[in-house]
């Protein structure tokens, strides 16, 4: 009897709404991480958003005295943190994907939101060996209304850079940030996919040996 693959599930944060008490929530988050033996190879991303969050407190507690220009402030801090905690939140996702039958307790750990995400809202990814040597040919299953489509490629799934992009639901990645691929390489690749300016979830990532 076939096993049955586990489900894809997206991790998301349980924001509060008052900036103090979302400030908090980031840092108890970072602590967590910080301890997890599993995301050691990021240490250096959370402490760049452990930075901004003690940022976004100091921000907050001057937007408190309603000096005129103190909220604006804090409101772009918040903005800048934001962005540097779904940074973080992508490499929970990341480990999530890698190991989609303890992605529920990686998740659950971390005190994430968790919600199972359809074949049919985040699409199909393949990615194979290209025709060509120095190439790896993408391709996201092609979804009605999508007006683009996103491939992203890594060498070590913490810094990763757009392949290729555009209408085209296939597409041929020959170089990753403006270098050729290198023969015997082996490299990591994701999806995703925009309708309206809203963006899909990232597919599961790919492992695929250049040749």
């Amino acid at each position: 009897m076939a096993t049955e693959t586990p489900k894809r599930l997206i991790c998301e944060f349980e924001k509060p709404s008052n900036v103090s008490q979302l400030a908090t929530y980031y840092l108890n988050f970072l602590e967590g991480m910080s301890t997890d033996p599993l995301f050691v190879p990021i240490a250096t991303l959370l402490g760049a958003a452990k930075d901004e969050v003690e940022k976004l407190q100091e921000t907050e507690k001057e937007a408190q005295t309603r000096i005129p220009g103190k909220a604006a402030i804090r409101d772009a801090q918040l903005l800048t943190t934001n962005i540097k905690l779904d940074q973080v939140l992508g490499k929970v996702q990341d480990a999530g994907d890698d190991n989609l039958a303890n992605a529920r307790v990686i998740f659950e750990t971390h005190q994430l939101k968790i919600r199972v995400r359809s074949q049919t809202e985040k699409g199909e990814f393949e990615a194979t060996q290209g025709k060509v040597s120095k190439t790896i040919d993408v391709m996201h299953q092609h979804i009605k209304g999508r007006t683009a489509y996103f491939f992203a490629i890594s060498t070590d799934k913490l810094k990763w850079y757009l392949g290729a992009f555009g209408t085209l639901s296939m597409d041929t990645i020959d170089n990753i940030n403006d270098e050729k691929l290198t023969v015997g390489t082996l490299y990591y690749l994701k999806s995703r996919t925009r309708k309206k300016g809203v963006y899909s979830d990232w597919s599961q990532i790919i492992e695929v040996t250049c040749i």
